[in-house]
């Protein structure tokens, strides 16, 4: 009895939700036009977008988007983010952890403003024509010399004071396992001296995912709304910066791993 008064309260919650997204809708859509025009003015004249109002720009419309899609983001111990420039460490199953992410980091008081590396593919999707308004950092794996210059642009995010995110497996994975973490993904934060936190991203799997993608991959899509976000112990750099980033990758790698198990399991 107890287990249908919930899921009819869940019906209701989710009915009335639906219900509101006659009044949403038209309120996201001209949120995201100005953040698209925002976002190609930031490239002319930057000078008049301050870094708190591009940010909370962002977070206002990732925040409407989750909502719209029914999204609900759980921060699992918040307090282990350092309230400064950090390199965040994270899993990726979704084409929606960045926007998880924004979430998450948003609404826990304290922690820096975030922003990501990403693959220069995607720069021109609309998602990440927006993801410009924070500073997203894109890179071409095959270019060297760009890799080179990017580097530099991420410790310069990371002097001013913004959370770095970077994803090592370098693709979302499509499986219950967790992708071999490359160590060139760590390299900032050893350059820039800064603690590394590992960060895990459970119940993501399959959003915003073709069915044809996720049928080619033989998984289902994580059932529910309800996408958890744990924050593990971070690691200081005095404590890894003498060792191989591949050790450290792997160590990083390892504890995800049995993190992401564990919350599975849930």
């Amino acid at each position: 009895m107890k287990k249908l008064t919930q899921a009819f309260l869940r019906f209701c919650l989710r009915f009335l939700q639906l219900l509101s997204l006659v009044l949403v809708l038209p309120v996201f859509v001209l949120m995201l036009i100005s953040s698209l025009i925002s976002a190609k003015n930031y490239e002319s004249i930057p000078e008049n977008y301050p870094p708190e109002i591009r940010f909370k720009k962002v977070y206002r419309l990732v925040s409407l988007f989750l909502y719209i899609k029914g999204v609900k983001v759980v921060i699992v111990n918040p307090e282990n983010v350092p309230k400064k420039a950090v390199l965040v460490v994270a899993n990726h199953k979704s084409n929606l952890d960045p926007l998880i992410l924004i979430k998450a980091f948003g609404k826990t008081e304290g922690v820096p403003p975030l922003t990501f590396i990403a693959k220069i593919e995607l720069q021109d999707t609309w998602l990440f024509k927006i993801m410009k308004l924070i500073d997203c950092v894109f890179i071409d794996r095959k270019n060297l010399r760009q890799m080179a210059a990017s580097l530099e642009q991420q410790q310069q995010i990371i002097r001013q004071g913004t959370a770095l995110c970077v994803f090592p497996e370098g693709t979302r994975v499509l499986s219950r396992q967790i992708g071999e973490f490359k160590s060139g993904a760590l390299k900032v934060a050893y350059n820039a001296f800064v603690p590394i936190v590992p960060l895990t991203i459970v119940g993501s799997m399959g959003h915003m995912e073709s069915k044809k993608r996720l049928q080619k991959a033989q998984v289902e899509r994580d059932r529910g709304y309800k996408i958890q976000v744990i924050f593990n112990t971070p690691i200081n750099p005095i404590n890894f910066n003498q060792i191989d980033s591949q050790n450290v990758a792997n160590n990083v790698w390892r504890e995800i791993s049995q993190t992401y198990a564990q919350y599975c399991q849930d």
